[in-house]
């Protein structure tokens, strides 16, 4: 199946002073509608025919974007402080939840584990991955995976109870995407960006 584009390269154009316009991560719909993340990190959503429907500009948007099966958005998210974490919005774009990885890892005494590098990018949140275990939500999945990057971490994160169930240290290198391979016993699978120190 093929989009049509136009309308949303005129809209982006008219903010974009480069020659290069790019789309990313783009989710499909149950109604084939596209949700992606643009270079100006907004959140943008098309119907089948390519017609914008809607456009979140709130925050900035970046890396993975990921649906429940009620059709909420899960996103990466930046604030103007550099601050990460991920939002959840609804089919309309409007954020229902929003989640800090500050404030996740004060909660549990943990701001050392990211803040005590030098880094300019301690975290580098890039996927936020639900978790469906089954019929019994009303909104949102209770639980979820994080990727960061920087870390090499990922998080098993119940954020009904807004607490880390665990962290997954070291599995693999400066990963990007987790995705479920079987939620109960919980199986996943981790693209490692292929990132060697050693190729020995």
């Amino acid at each position: 199946y093929n989009w049509n584009l136009k309308e949303v390269v005129n809209f982006s154009k008219k903010e974009n002073d480069q020659n290069v316009i790019i789309f990313r991560h783009p989710v499909i719909g149950k109604d084939g509608d596209l949700i992606f993340n643009t270079q100006n990190s907004k959140l943008i959503k098309l119907d089948k025919k390519g017609k914008i429907l809607q456009v979140n500009e709130e925050l900035k948007f970046h890396h993975s974007i990921n649906l429940d099966k009620n059709g909420n958005v899960y996103a990466c998210i930046a604030d103007d402080n550099g601050n990460e974490g991920y939002a959840i919005l609804d089919k309309n774009l409007k954020i229902i939840e929003l989640h800090y990885l500050e404030d996740i890892y004060r909660e549990h005494g943990l701001l050392p584990r990211i803040y005590s590098t030098n880094s300019n990018d301690p975290t580098h949140l890039n996927d936020v991955e639900p978790i469906l275990l089954g019929n019994s939500y009303n909104k949102v999945p209770n639980l979820v995976l994080l990727s960061l990057r920087s870390t090499s971490s990922v998080i098993l994160y119940n954020q009904e109870k807004r607490k880390i169930v665990t962290i997954f240290d070291g599995l693999v290198s400066q990963q990007h995407d987790i995705d479920v391979i079987n939620p109960d016993p919980l199986k996943i699978s981790i693209f490692d960006n292929n990132i060697q120190r050693d190729k020995k």
